[in-house]
């Protein structure tokens, strides 16, 4: 890759960064716009809690002015009247203790509210009028930032090139020597300096300092919103409007997050966007700034935006009513092509129902074709498994009776060979003998479980799945089936009665009724349907 491609692509990435991070700042904003409410709300709540305090505080002059002082600060960027209002009372309850710091302090503040607002004459004969001998530090350096903010306001506004000269020249004036007074690493310092680099058109350096004094303020604070703001003016002498425009959201963002009605970011920010055809965003934008003017109540403000709000509102407006015709026409498109739909859908439902019907005609012929194969199916099915069984009856019952031939056989050649040796006495104890029987009985039952077994393996797990949990059959180490096991296999394999089940196990009649009741009173379900769901057992 050549230098030339590498270049080209590293500037397209970083327009799609800048374009991403804009956008992501704009995102911003509008979440703060969303949630405006919710910060104002807590403002006010702030507020009452104040006024609260500031009432309990009426026989304490000096802690009443404190409480208004927290008051006037919530106020100053939220509504000019309560502001004046509250510096006033402060100024009265100064001259009233006698306190003459304060006094001059609150003048200030007065003189500072006025002046931003636009009524210069008010705030110049205030300040005109304060003494300037034996003021404090703190108040001698706001008399001389007043004064050179006043007076520059002044130059800015005025009409008249030969006032707008000498007023500059007095701000100047003011604003050098509270540089030459100020602390070097103080930020009003900073602060002021900036300014009058930028006065002298060197606005990268003022820029620098703005950018490191920004890195101490908190995003959400009405600091931060200001010198963002001123940050942006920066930027759009410079000619960067992606800058300009970041900055100006970052300062709108901070403004709403603090309730700040007394701002200008915003105002701006509609401009920008109606310049860049957002004109939704823009009538947006200008009318919450227009809100927030209506609630400070600055006549100053009300000018700036309403040298705006008339060209983007009538530009919403015709782009309202251009969406309005654009509307009716898909309206209109859409009602034609709702017309020729509904009559497509009603030759597709005719067709469709010739369809169906011709489709219910072969699903009854398959219906009917599958209900057969199923039966057939099943059939087979019933057929395989009873030859399966029927295999095993076989195969078992030729095996048992092979063996009963052979022990027939042994026993006649043990007869025989005892007659031979006159053994009559052994013979006779040995036929008088029921040992033979019961081991003959033992090893038909163990022949008749591991033949029932291999053809119901789970029989033992099926039945105690029809038992209760408490009931449930445990089989011994040393056997296949217990004894009632052993008569439900019987009932299993379709032998019901309870005589020949008797006769087949060699139990009393008795007995088989005995434990056939025993097993259905365990049963989790019907007891009268137990041995029916026995013999369902595959």
């Amino acid at each position: 890759m050549g230098l030339k491609s590498f270049l080209f692509l590293l500037i397209i990435f970083s327009a799609f960064l800048g374009l991403s991070q804009e956008n992501e700042l704009l995102n911003d904003l509008d979440a703060a716009i969303n949630k405006r409410k919710e910060y104002e709300s807590a403002k006010l709540q702030n507020i009452k809690k104040i006024k609260s305090r500031l009432k309990q505080a009426v026989t304490n002059d000096y802690q009443a002015y404190r409480e208004r002082e927290k008051l006037i600060d919530l106020y100053k960027d939220y509504n000019l009247d309560s502001t004046v209002y509250h510096i006033s009372k402060n100024i009265s309850t100064a001259k009233k203790i006698g306190y003459d710091s304060l006094l001059i302090k609150s003048q200030l503040q007065l003189a500072s509210k006025l002046s931003s607002s636009g009524n210069y004459k008010e705030a110049f004969d205030i300040l005109e009028n304060i003494p300037k001998d034996n003021l404090t530090k703190a108040n001698r350096y706001t008399y001389l930032y007043e004064f050179s903010l006043l007076y520059k306001q002044m130059g800015n506004y005025t009409p008249l090139q030969e006032s707008s000269d000498s007023y500059l020249m007095q701000y100047k004036t003011y604003a050098d020597s509270l540089l030459d007074e100020l602390p070097r690493q103080s930020d009003l310092y900073k602060y002021m300096l900036q300014m009058r680099l930028r006065d002298d058109g060197k606005l990268k350096e003022s820029l620098g300092i703005n950018l490191e004094l920004l890195e101490k303020l908190s995003p959400d604070s009405r600091e931060y919103a200001g010198l963002t703001f001123f940050i942006s003016t920066i930027y759009n002498s410079l000619g960067n409007v992606e800058k300009r425009r970041a900055y100006l959201a970052k300062s709108a963002t901070a403004d709403i997050k603090a309730a700040v009605k007394d701002n200008a970011s915003l105002a701006d920010l509609a401009v920008d966007r109606f310049e860049q055809g957002e004109v939704e965003k823009a009538h947006e934008y200008i009318n919450i700034a227009f809100e927030d003017a209506k609630q400070y109540n600055s006549k100053l403000r009300f000018v700036t935006i309403a040298n705006v709000l008339p060209a983007i509102n009538q530009a919403y407006e015709t782009e309202l009513q251009a969406q309005k015709k654009s509307l009716w026409v898909s309206i209109i498109v859409i009602s034609l092509m709702a017309v020729l739909l509904t009559l497509a859908i009603i030759y597709i439902n005719k067709q469709l129902k010739r369809i169906v019907e011709a489709r219910r005609g072969l699903e009854k012929v398959n219906e009917k074709l599958l209900s057969t194969n199923n039966e057939l199916v099943d059939l087979s099915e019933e057929l395989r498994k009873t030859n399966t069984i029927k295999e095993h009856y076989i195969g078992s019952l030729l095996g048992l009776s092979s063996n009963y031939l052979n022990k027939l056989d042994g026993y006649r050649k043990t007869v025989t060979k005892m007659l031979l040796r006159k053994e009559y006495d052994e013979l006779l104890k040995r036929t008088k003998s029921h040992d033979v029987i019961k081991e003959e009985q033992r090893s038909f039952y163990n022949n008749f479980d591991n033949i029932f077994l291999q053809i119901y393996p789970d029989f033992v797990a099926q039945v105690n799945g029809l038992l209760r949990e408490d009931e449930q059959i445990q089989i011994k180490k040393d056997e296949l089936l217990t004894p009632e096991l052993r008569i439900y296999a019987l009932i299993r394999l379709g032998i019901c009665d309870s005589s020949k089940i008797a006769e087949l196990l060699h139990y009393s009649v008795n007995t088989i009724y005995n434990y056939r009741v025993k097993l259905k009173n365990k049963s989790r379900g019907d007891r009268d349907l137990f041995e029916e769901e026995v013999k369902q057992i595959t």
